[in-house]
Formats: C-alpha cells, sequence, structure tokens
C-alpha cells in the first residue's frame, strides 16, 4: 500500500511537472490548440492522481469503488480523444479509400483496450469498481485508436503526422500501462502494480516534453 501510495504520489508530482512545462511554454510562444489540449490533460492526470494518493491515505485501501479522481481520469482521456479527434485527424485522415487499411488496423488498440477490462469485469471487485474502471476504459478505447492511426498514418504536408508519432508512441503506451494497472488494483498483484504505476510515472513526464519536440517543427 505504501509504495502504491508513493508511486501515485509520482506519478502526480511528474505529471505536474509536465504540466507546468506545458503552460509556461504556451505563455512563452503560442501553440497550436493540440498542444493545450494535451497539456490541459496531463494536467488533469496530475489532480486525479492527487485525489487518488489522498482517497488510499482516508481509506487505506487501493481502491473502494468511486471517487472523484475516478472523473479526473476520464477528464484526462476526454482530452486526448477531443484533441485527436477535433483537430489532427481532420488533417490528417481526408477519409479517402487508401486510408481505409490504416483505419481498420488502428482498431487493434481499442480491441486490446477492451480485452484488457475482461479480466476486470469477471472478477470479485464490487460493482461502483466495475462501472468506474469501465467508464475509464470506454474513453481510453476511444483516445489509444486515434494513437495508434496517427502512429501509422502516413504523412501529410509540413511533416504534421510524423512530427507527433513520438508522443503519440508514449500515450499509446501509458494507455496500456493504465490498463494494467487496473487489472493489478483488482487482483492485488502488487509486484505487477509497482511496476507498472512506475513505468507511468515515467511516460507521464516525459510525454509534454516530447510533444512539444514535435509540435515545435511544425510551420503552419
Amino acid at each position: 500500500m505504501n509504495y502504491y501510495i508513493i508511486t501515485n504520489a509520482a506519478i502526480s508530482l511528474l505529471s505536474m511537472a509536465g504540466f507546468i512545462y506545458g503552460v509556461v511554454t504556451s505563455i512563452k510562444k503560442k501553440q497550436p490548440l493540440y498542444y493545450i489540449m494535451i497539456v490541459a490533460s496531463v494536467g488533469t492526470t496530475a489532480f486525479s492522481r492527487l485525489l487518488e494518493v489522498i482517497n488510499m491515505w482516508i481509506t487505506d485501501e487501493y481502491f473502494n469503488g468511486f471517487h472523484i479522481g475516478i472523473l479526473g481520469t476520464i477528464g484526462t482521456f476526454l482530452f486526448i480523444f477531443t484533441a485527436n479527434y477535433g483537430t489532427m485527424d481532420t488533417i490528417g485522415d481526408g477519409r479517402s479509400k487508401r486510408l481505409r487499411k490504416y483505419r481498420i488496423i488502428a482498431l487493434a488498440a481499442p480491441l486490446t483496450i477492451a480485452s484488457f477490462f475482461v479480466p476486470i469485469a469477471l472478477s470479485n471487485a464490487n460493482l461502483a469498481t466495475k462501472l468506474s474502471f469501465g467508464a475509464i476504459y470506454i474513453v481510453m478505447m476511444a483516445s489509444s485508436y486515434f494513437n495508434l492511426k496517427h502512429l501509422i498514418l502516413p504523412d501529410v504536408d509540413y511533416g504534421i503526422i510524423k512530427c507527433i508519432r513520438g508522443y503519440n508512441f508514449l500515450m499509446l503506451i501509458y494507455s496500456l500501462l493504465f490498463a494494467m494497472e487496473r487489472i493489478a488494483l483488482v487482483y492485488n498483484q502488487g509486484i505487477l502494480l509497482y511496476v507498472v504505476s512506475s513505468l507511468i510515472a515515467i511516460d507521464s513526464f516525459l510525454i509534454i516534453p516530447v510533444l512539444k519536440k514535435g509540435a515545435s517543427r511544425w510551420i503552419i
């Protein structure tokens, strides 16, 4: 329990560092809406993880159904989904028939995430926990689809897609790690939980700097 609180706190602190970096760079120089939305998602992660730490500290449990931190996590993936679907996908995918195979291949991401929810659905966790995690997985499935799609999609003018492939890779890994973390929580797999949450902390810290490096190459 204590170590998971520490790793959760690390996720919160490193996400907050990334969030602050994103805010500062956005103030110094005008950034694309896409970048700003991802910065917001990382900030939401920081606060949602902090709330999880507080919840564990008070209840002395890894999870106990729904708590306010769940909403923050849902918000994280909603920001990512909205940024990808509302801004980037309209540029990268013109709905042409030649890109159909990439849309089909990208379905592997949400299908994988969905398969990770099966052990949770079959577990002895209470209904509130299953519903809370289920809501997160649904939004995460939607965002992961675009992360994989933009990772494999052929580039368009100005190198817009290519420049942020590193970010999309990190975000896809983040989603998979998060899905594994929830399984480890439900089944009380301590070692897996500690390893995965530690990797999430590192990933959270890298997301904004990697995205910034890619977005800085945009010339439009």
